[in-house]
């Protein structure tokens, strides 16, 4: 049976209203612009759809979405920590909502996982073109929470940063916790917990994309939530010119 995921997601809204607190925000905000620094784009996936971001996997059925866990079906009534930061909508890496959500609801068939039984598996999603030419001290800021091995090599979550105009890789930074991470800008504050990353830019003078790669690197112990990420904004110090 084919699920339209959309219609599932609103259809899931409505009835959780009523079964859950706290289903609009979840954890650490993405912390606002300092008076040094104003937003210039801004991701925050509200109405659902992927806004311009382009989502390529290894799997038919595991990969990059943008969408509304509002609840476990297996656990109606406790405040979900995957919760999108903003309105409850985040971009996310694990099974696609059309093969883990059973229509019965049933909890035994519920798997909100990334594993695909006997195989590794990766997905990367890629921003539209950011211009950063005329800004000063560019700095990429997003919050993040993940459920899955923290493990140098393995269930790799990494940063990278492309130039606009060729592609090429300029920057990319693995993020973990207890020496995973490659950087202080990579340090995340552990699982299950909403928390902020502040990656500098300002040595990139034009157009950037920004990439999110997630590579589980082997099939063991991919049974966590994934990988989520919400509020995705560029900074700059200074906008010299529109």
């Amino acid at each position: 049976m084919v699920i339209d995921r959309k219609t599932t997601l609103w259809s899931l809204c409505l009835l959780a209203g009523s079964l859950m607190v706290g289903c609009g925000k979840g954890g650490k905000a993405t912390p606002a612009a300092s008076p040094e620094h104003q937003v210039v784009y801004r991701w925050q996936f509200e109405s659902g759809e992927r806004e311009g971001w382009a989502m390529e996997s290894s799997h038919p059925y595991m990969g990059w979405e943008v969408e509304h866990l509002l609840f476990n079906p297996a656990r109606i009534g406790e405040e979900n920590p995957y919760v999108g930061e903003t309105d409850g909508f985040s971009l996310n890496y694990n099974r696609y909502w059309s093969q883990f959500f059973d229509p019965a609801m049933n909890p035994e068939e519920f798997r909100l996982d990334f594993s695909t039984g006997a195989e590794s598996n990766w997905g990367l999603v890629t921003s539209p073109p950011i211009e950063l030419s005329g800004l000063e001290d560019a700095r990429l800021v997003f919050s993040c929470t993940f459920d899955m091995e923290n493990i140098k090599g393995i269930d790799i979550r990494s940063v990278r940063i492309l130039d606009g105009k060729t592609g090429f890789l300029a920057k990319e930074i693995q993020l973990g916790f207890d020496g995973v991470e490659d950087s202080p800008e990579g340090l995340c504050s552990g699982w299950e917990e909403w928390h902020s990353h502040v990656i500098d830019l300002s040595s990139f003078m034009e157009s950037v994309q920004v990439e999110f790669h997630f590579d589980s690197v082997d099939s063991f112990k991919n049974n966590g939530k994934g990988w989520f990420l919400d509020d995705i904004q560029i900074q700059a110090a200074q906008q010299i010119k529109s």
